[in-house]
């Protein structure tokens, strides 16, 4: 190894890469011992790296992006040798079998008289050779150009321009766009082109793929042993793969990087996803409204607002929603779970959306404000909630009685009514409500809790509902006021 032109100090080593050796500025360096990247690096080079060493500790972008190609292509190899001794490797992407192939090429191979050719023809080309020089003395040999009419490419052998020859006479064409291709293979790339083309379909769900290999893959979900088993949790997967990645989840290791935020994702799909935010790729479209998608799921539960499809249906108040999540959001509801704690104060929510908005309460952040009444909210949602009280609109209606409701977590809460689910029982009576906002107001009976202020007498109030009702008792005394100041 060529030794270094200058002298790196103690005090430089924090610097400089371990790898290329070079200077960088602290934002383009990474921690060895941060993700596991010394672990990476062992794995890829059996270079072993420990803490305390005297030597440089960092690793910087462009040589960890180098050591994640490095890595992923390692794993890639472990995965096709596992699958390749396992026999259990999907089949190719091709129009034919193994053994299809096979006969094929022994067909080509046969000679007039049905025998098989060898694999290796010595004197193949000697046919398309012509001596101009018949002195057996003269060394130059010149060989006759094998030349496409059409297209003008040159061939050394006839054989080579007669299978070129047949892609000018047979175009292969697009079922979709009806585009022509020479080849059955750059036909193939074009068609994935198409999001809408999946020739491969499921037989037992008719979910549709544009690839054979995902079909088998997705075929396994239907039938098939789960052999891969995560010792930590014990969670069981079909692909080595797949179970190497779940262990990334234990292990927190984020060993993929962006190379332009520099954000870190456990596997290379994830990667992806994320790159469409940088790029702007918006591939799928709404066919009702034009709306585009960087990704068909969000596509396929956008189309939902249109059709109204709620597929995912609580088993306990018969809610219906229109993704898995909100149904997961909304259960927590009956089961009392809040996973989401603040860290200022010892409330939790059902959901992340919901600690979020709560957050800006302690900052005072209240970026929306009301047009009509100048009443400031903390995201758009609630601003668009707030509006409803002036314009009336009740858009939520129970499918039970003529009712209805500024939200949806109002409806919901009415529907129970109907079920006659009270889950929510005062721990100083055992009284029981429907919902946790009624049992609040109810508690306060026992506190002598008033948070609710009049703005004009200060007098104070347990419910909203009982200010509203009073401040209309101010409203004659408002309009005179208001009245005389304008006479003087």
């Amino acid at each position: 190894m060529d030794n270094l032109s200058t002298k790196i100090s103690l005090k430089d080593l924090t610097k400089i890469c371990r790898i290329c050796l070079t200077q960088k500025t602290p934002e383009s360096l990474h921690y060895l011992f941060d993700n596991n990247l010394n672990i990476m690096i062992m794995n890829v080079t059996n270079i072993k790296v420990e803490q305390g060493e005297k030597l440089p500790s960092f690793l910087c972008n462009e040589c960890n992006y180098q050591l994640n190609i490095a890595f992923t292509f390692k794993e890639k190899c472990i995965k096709s040798e596992y699958q390749l001794k396992s026999f259990s490797f999907p089949l190719l992407d091709t129009e034919f079998t193994l053994d299809e192939i096979d006969s094929k090429k022994n067909e080509s191979n046969k000679t007039d008289n049905g025998t098989i050719k060898d694999e290796v023809e010595i004197n193949d080309c000697d046919d398309d050779k012509e001596i101009t020089n018949e002195d057996d003395d003269d060394e130059n040999v010149n060989i006759i150009t094998n030349e496409c009419k059409i297209c003008k490419i040159s061939f050394n052998s006839k054989k080579g321009l007669k299978l070129h020859t047949s892609n000018h006479k047979k175009q292969l064409q697009c079922t979709v766009c009806e585009k022509e291709f020479h080849s059955s293979k750059s036909l193939k790339v074009h068609l994935q082109s198409h999001t809408d083309y999946k020739p491969y379909t499921c037989k037992v769900c008719n979910k549709s793929f544009n690839k054979q290999t995902s079909l088998a893959k997705h075929s396994r979900i239907h039938g098939g042993e789960k052999k891969q088993l995560c010792v930590s949790c014990g969670k069981r997967f079909f692909e080595h793969a797949d179970l190497l990645v779940h262990m990334r989840s234990h292990t927190g290791e984020k060993p993929i990087i962006c190379c332009v935020c520099g954000k870190r994702f456990a596997d290379p799909h994830s990667l992806k996803t994320h790159n469409k935010i940088h790029t702007g790729e918006r591939n799928y479209e709404c066919k009702v409204c034009g709306k585009r998608f960087a990704h068909s799921f969000v596509l396929k539960i956008h189309v939902r607002i249109h059709t109204g499809e709620k597929p995912y249906v609580c088993s306990v108040c018969g809610s219906a929603y229109a993704t898995s999540s909100y149904l997961k959001i909304h259960t927590r509801t009956h089961t009392q779970e809040r996973p989401y704690k603040c860290e200022s104060c010892p409330k939790a929510f059902v959901s992340r959306c919901g600690l979020l908005a709560h957050n800006m309460t302690h900052t005072g952040e209240k970026k929306f404000q009301c047009s009509m009444c100048g009443k400031r909210v903390a995201r758009a949602a609630d601003l668009a909630t707030h509006m409803r009280s002036h314009t009336g609109e009740k858009p939520y209606c129970c499918d039970k009685c003529p009712k209805r409701y500024h939200t949806s977590s109002n409806l919901s809460a009415h529907r129970k009514t109907h079920l006659g689910i009270r889950d929510h029982v005062c721990s100083i009576c055992g009284a029981a409500f429907v919902s946790s906002r009624t049992l609040k107001s109810h508690t306060r009976t026992h506190t002598g809790e008033k948070p609710y202020v009049c703005a004009y007498c200060g007098k104070r109030y347990t419910q909203s509902g009982q200010l509203a009702a009073h401040r209309k008792t101010h409203t004659n005394q408002v309009v005179t006021l208001t009245n005389s100041q304008n006479i003087s």
